[in-house]
């Protein structure tokens, strides 16, 4: 691992590295907002440490280790699920491609795997504590005698010309608390980043699976000379043929255009063809270039000058032939090996034209579901002597597997991205209100209705999740854009689109997460009377 020179594999390492920090700052960050949100239901209790003579030093080591005892009991139980996964894992992708992962060991236990996890797991805990506990260490005695749950006072009054009281009130508790602030964006916001990290892991697995393109033959035919079209119409007519194709090619094709000069390989498509080539058209139109014109299509390479709408000079047997570039594609179906510059792709006719011939080279042939071995010999019963016939079943088969093994990781990355996002809004949400659950008291006892006090809840979550989402969308889109760039554009010259129904999907499901979470807290609030409900944390 890390050895390979491949552009794209350095990459991927880089892509993961960067994965694997915002796993760990999301881990940090839902740690220290439990931490942050159990001081704020503890003020008092840290108050009573103080009154009987201990050191903000000493609270600060309490909630340290308080910390430290609770991963004692949390890390165990994360490595054995995390083993699971793994073991779960193995299975399916030896079920997938049994001999591709024949050496994937099963039920086997990673040493240094299980040390990473505990040292990180033990650091991050840490780390998330240390804030939380030096808040706490700050809590004066006269607290413990106050019955003040606010560490600090607040200087400004709940906005209530702009927003009914109950809105103006949630949307006040939401900003009050800058670290409890701090902490819920980031956590709708590092859920946000997360989901469209990966979000461009799904746009890679797709642009990079050759055998899942909609021209991938299950059977190839090469031919020295030159295919004529019967033959085409022969191989449809057998029995579990589902469609033939043929391309005409044309090797070390000298180009040259204001702005390169080099060889270039030939190639024709047909009506299928450029049907299916609109799903790889980074710029530029087909239909010109269908439609028999003079117009062609350049496959994308790294370092391509050209652009849709440039000219450029054919030197073909048969003289020069000058055309128009009609547009760019990310990927070409072609046999033959790529020139200096790439392919070029032009009509039947173009290609007659410029090289006088009319037969084919290749034809790719797919078949339907009652395809099998005697449909590959009664094919290549009707192919001259010269012909080759290359049986892609297997490898597409193969690559078909790999597509499923990458996806099932990429999508169940998606959706544990997406449960941590749940259960992080749900545990801070619940946190927050469990803080200020004397405060709710308190306004119930002086004539707040359970709709107004609903109407202040919601208000607030709402806050945190415009602001988090806020936070994400302007840290995440650039992330995304970055990852698509060092992934796809480089290699394919696809380019970055606003990943609009990724981030509808996220950001639906932060709002919706937030109004359940808060569900539970109030049902629990309303159920308890008000005397109740004040003296919960006394």
């Amino acid at each position: 691992m890390g050895q390979s020179e491949s552009n794209i594999m350095q990459a991927l390492y880089l892509i993961a590295a960067i994965l694997v920090f915002l796993v760990l700052i999301a881990g940090t960050v839902m740690i220290s907002a439990s931490f942050n949100t159990n001081v704020l239901e503890r003020i008092q209790f840290y108050g009573l440490l103080r009154c009987l003579g201990a050191s903000g030093k000493q609270v600060k080591y309490f909630v340290v280790l308080q910390g430290l005892r609770q991963s004692a009991r949390g890390v165990p139980v994360g490595l054995l699920a995390g083993q699971i996964v793994t073991w779960a894992a193995c299975l399916l992708l030896k079920s997938i491609s049994g001999d591709r992962f024949s050496e994937v060991p099963l039920f086997e236990f990673s040493i240094i795997g299980i040390l990473t996890g505990i040292v990180v797991g033990f650091l991050i805990v840490f780390l998330a504590s240390l804030s939380p506990a030096k808040k706490a260490s700050k809590v004066s005695p006269v607290t413990a005698i106050s019955g003040n749950s606010q560490l600090t006072q607040n200087k400004h009054a709940a906005n209530t010309k702009l927003f009914h009281v109950e809105t103006g009130m949630g949307i006040f508790h939401a900003l009050s608390g800058k670290k409890n602030l701090f902490l819920m964006t980031c956590s709708f916001a590092i859920s946000i980043m997360l989901f469209l990290a990966f979000q461009v892991m799904v746009v890679f697995l797709d642009q990079g699976m050759p055998a899942l393109a909609p021209w991938a033959g299950d059977v190839v035919v090469m031919s020295d000379s030159e295919l004529k079209h019967s033959v085409i119409e022969k191989i449809e007519a057998v029995e579990g043929v589902k469609r033939a194709f043929g391309r005409m090619e044309y090797g070390g094709l000298s180009v040259s255009s204001g702005t390169e000069t080099g060889t270039v390989t030939l190639v024709s498509y047909e009506e299928n063809q450029f049907r299916w080539a609109k799903e790889e058209l980074n710029e530029g139109s087909i239909d010109a270039v269908s439609g028999g014109t003079g117009d062609i299509l350049v496959s994308y390479r790294v370092g391509c000058r050209w652009q849709a709408g440039d000219t450029m000079t054919l030197h073909t047997p048969l003289g020069e032939k000058q055309v128009r570039i009609a547009g760019i594609l990310s990927s070409t179906n072609a046999s033959s090996e790529a020139g200096s510059l790439g392919y070029i792709i032009c009509s039947e006719q173009l290609f007659t034209e410029c090289i006088g011939r009319s037969g084919y080279t290749a034809v790719d042939i797919q078949f339907s579901e009652s395809g099998n071995d005697r449909t590959v010999s009664v094919i290549q019963s009707l192919l001259p002597p010269d012909c080759t016939i290359a049986d892609k079943r297997l490898s597409n088969s193969e690559s078909q597997s790999s597509y499923y093994t990458g996806a099932v990781f990429i999508y169940g990355f998606l959706l544990i991205i997406a449960l941590i996002t749940v259960f992080n809004i749900f545990n801070s949400m619940n946190a927050s209100v469990a803080a200020r659950t004397r405060q709710y008291g308190v306004m119930r006892s002086i004539g707040m209705g359970a709709g107004q006090l609903y109407k202040m809840i919601a208000a607030e979550a709402v806050t945190y999740a415009v602001l988090g989402c806020v936070a994400g969308c302007v840290m995440g889109l650039p992330l995304n854009k970055m990852m698509f760039q060092f992934l796809i554009a480089g290699k394919w010259g696809i380019g970055w689109q606003f990943p609009a129904v990724s981030l509808l999907l996220i950001v639906i499901l932060c709002f919706g997460s937030a109004a359940l979470a808060i569900r539970r807290p109030i049902k629990k609030i309303g159920e308890l009377s008000i005397v109740d409900t004040i003296k919960l944390q006394q």
